[in-house]
Order: structure tokens, then C-alpha cells, then sequence
């Protein structure tokens, strides 16, 4: 038994010492890419609709053997996404300023959020190459994605907003903009979103090709989101905010990501380059002085 772990143990050693034909065990790289990057919403109504976003940073490889390596780096991804309904009415529990309660009801008409999010994403990747000048190139792992901002652009064609003072039997239902109960036309609003740590398995695939001294990744990547990445989850579009001084601008507006959607991920497909410069040459040359 003691034997067998003996030579497993040298057969990794030797597999992990294996001469790496003129390349570098260590590649350092820039890296650029592009295509429909997104936050997904799982909306109880409405329609969502994916955007497009970009994402760049730097990567670094560790070749165990002249066809595997480890990669891992920094970026920086960009999401968008937009979110619709034509038509949503809802009544909920709201407070006044006095600690009244009160229903408080709303009806938006033609409503719109224009989502975007930035976030730092770190991969950890398994890569496998060819042999060959052009080599074919698979790598997979995941992402974890750390939210750097997020928010959201609200529009709105039509809003009516009543109060419901159940206690006194009261319904208010006319003009009495001051206290936020009346009809808006063409409100726009904008808000931020708290996000959670993203979550992702990663995929790319392409081809890798030889230039002199350098070396360029051509390739398709995919990022799918496992987790929900909200914080917040309210359960309406729209809130009474008793404080605020002036409306509708005082409402608070919770976005359908929070509000109609059950699940918010990311996602990402497209196509990226990355540009690699082979650290032998620079290691031949700190050598080379050294000797002089």
C-alpha cells in the first residue's frame, strides 16, 4: 500500500515537472469580450428582455502540463437588462406620517425599468489545449460575481394612486396631490438595487494562436447565473413613503426586479479575446543579465 501512494505520489511529480516545450508555465493576459449580458428576471407578470453588456480585466494561467493549466484573473462585467408590464394595480398595508395605517392603492399604466448592474467578477478555470501553432482551446469552472453598483430607471405612461382609511370607512380618491393620491402622467423615476454575491458556472471555448512572442485567444465564452442576487424583496412595485414632502417622487419605487420577479441572475454569452504574453522571453532575459 505504502509502495502504491510512492509511486502515484512520483508519477504527479513527474507529471507536474514535464518540460513545457518552449512555453512558459506562467501566462500573464488582457482580455476583452462582448455579447448579451444580463440580469434574467423570473417574472410572476410582465415580459423581460436581455441586453447587452462587455467585460475586461486581466487573467493569469498556470500550466501544469503542456496541455492543462489553471486560470484565474479580475474583471470588470457590465449587465443591462429591461423589464415591462402594461398594466399593474395592487393594494397594500402603508402608514402615514402620524402612524396612521391605511390601504394604500396604485395602478400603473405602461410600466418600464431599465436595468443595469456592474460587478467584479473572479474565475477559477480548468483549461485544456492542442497541440499545434493553432491550437483548439476548452476551458470550464465558475465565477463569483462581487456587485459594484446596481439601479434602475423607471418609467411610467400613467399612475393613479387612492387611499383606503379603513378605519373610518373613508375612500380618498380625488386631487390631493400634497398627500400623493391622485393621477400622474409621465413619471420617471431612478433608484438603486442592492445585490448579493453572484454565483456562476463558466464556459469558453475557441482557438489559440501563436504570434512570435505572444500569444491570442479567440473564443466564445458563458456565464450562468445559480443564485438569486437581490437583497431586497419587496412584494409591490410601489410603496407609500408617510415622510416624504412632495409626490410622486416620494414613492418608493422597488423595480420589478424586486417587485413581479421571484428570481433575479446573472447571465452572459458572447465572444472574447485574450491577448498573453509569454513570460519565457521575459524570464530569459532577467537571465541573461544575471550571466552578464
Amino acid at each position: 500500500m505504502i509502495m502504491k501512494q510512492k509511486i502515484i505520489t512520483l508519477i504527479l511529480v513527474c507529471c507536474t515537472s514535464l518540460p513545457l516545450a518552449g512555453q512558459s508555465r506562467h501566462e500573464f493576459s488582457v482580455n476583452a469580450g462582448g455579447g448579451l449580458s444580463t440580469l434574467s428576471l423570473k417574472l410572476s407578470d410582465g415580459k423581460s428582455t436581455s441586453g447587452f453588456g462587455i467585460e475586461a480585466g486581466l487573467g493569469y494561467h498556470f500550466f501544469l502540463s503542456p496541455k492543462w493549466s489553471i486560470g484565474t484573473g479580475i474583471n470588470l462585467a457590465l449587465y443591462n437588462s429591461e423589464a415591462s408590464i402594461g398594466k399593474h394595480s395592487k393594494t397594500i398595508d402603508a402608514r402615514t406620517m402620524n402612524n396612521t395605517s391605511f390601504k394604500f392603492f396604485y395602478e400603473a399604466v405602461n410600466y418600464k425599468d431599465e436595468i443595469s448592474a456592474m460587478m467584479l467578477t473572479i474565475p477559477l478555470m480548468l483549461q485544456f489545449q492542442s497541440n499545434g501553432k493553432i491550437k483548439l482551446y476548452v476551458a470550464g469552472g465558475g465565477k463569483i460575481g462581487l456587485p459594484l453598483s446596481a439601479n434602475y430607471k423607471t418609467s411610467i405612461n400613467q399612475l393613479e394612486t387612492k387611499c383606503n382609511l379603513v378605519e373610518l370607512g373613508v375612500l380618498i380618491e380625488g386631487d390631493l396631490p400634497k398627500y400623493g393620491f391622485t393621477k400622474y402622467q409621465g413619471v420617471n423615476q431612478k433608484a438603486d438595487m442592492k445585490l448579493d454575491l453572484a454565483f456562476m458556472l463558466s464556459g469558453e471555448a475557441g482557438l489559440k494562436w501563436q504570434l512570435g512572442s505572444m500569444n491570442l485567444y479567440t473564443g466564445a465564452y458563458i456565464d450562468y447565473g445559480l443564485n438569486d442576487v437581490r437583497k431586497d424583496k419587496p412584494t409591490s412595485l410601489l410603496d407609500y413613503n408617510g415622510s416624504a414632502t412632495s409626490y410622486p417622487s416620494g414613492f418608493i419605487y422597488n423595480g420589478m426586479a424586486n417587485g413581479l420577479s421571484s428570481k433575479v441572475s446573472a447571465f452572459a454569452i458572447g465572444v472574447k479575446i485574450r491577448l498573453q504574453l509569454n513570460s519565457s522571453l521575459i524570464f530569459k532575459k532577467t537571465e541573461k543579465k544575471k550571466e552578464e
